[in-house]
């Protein structure tokens, strides 16, 4: 058997035999379906300067500078298949993003916590966030 017959037939094996499965994913992952990234010419990057994970949590502004780049690429992400999206940093509870998204306006307020009064923020890893602020 080839070398790389082989190591397919070892990596579905230790997926049958596996309880949890944990995937990574590039940068660019979504671009194949519409969502813009951060690096290619006319990505993000060339519009919005990114808001590090130790910047969001303790400054409203860069909370508020954060949402409304979300709300400026929400028509992309609307009619993608996203996971639980938006998560309170605070009690854990998780909103779908339609829901939240839909009632956020440009230049309005950074989103708390309807239950906890907590820091929202989608439910991915941020720039400069670690694991353990999961």
């Amino acid at each position: 058997m080839n070398t790389q017959a082989e190591a397919m037939r070892r990596t579905a094996e230790l997926i049958t035999k596996s309880s949890r499965i944990v995937g990574f994913a590039g940068a660019g992952v979504g671009t194949e379906s519409g969502i813009s990234d951060y690096r290619s010419k006319g990505g993000l990057y060339d519009r919005f300067t990114p808001v590090y994970y130790d910047e969001f949590l303790p400054d409203e502004e860069k909370r508020r500078l954060y949402w409304q780049r979300k709300i400026e690429m929400w028509s992309s992400l609307r009619d993608t298949k996203p996971n639980a999206e938006i998560v309170c940093l605070s009690c854990g509870r998780i909103f779908p993003a339609e829901e939240l998204m839909e009632g956020l306006e440009a230049g309005g307020p950074a989103p708390r916590c309807s239950e906890s009064g907590g820091v929202l923020k989608p439910n991915t890893i941020s720039f400069g966030q670690n694991r353990n602020n999961l």
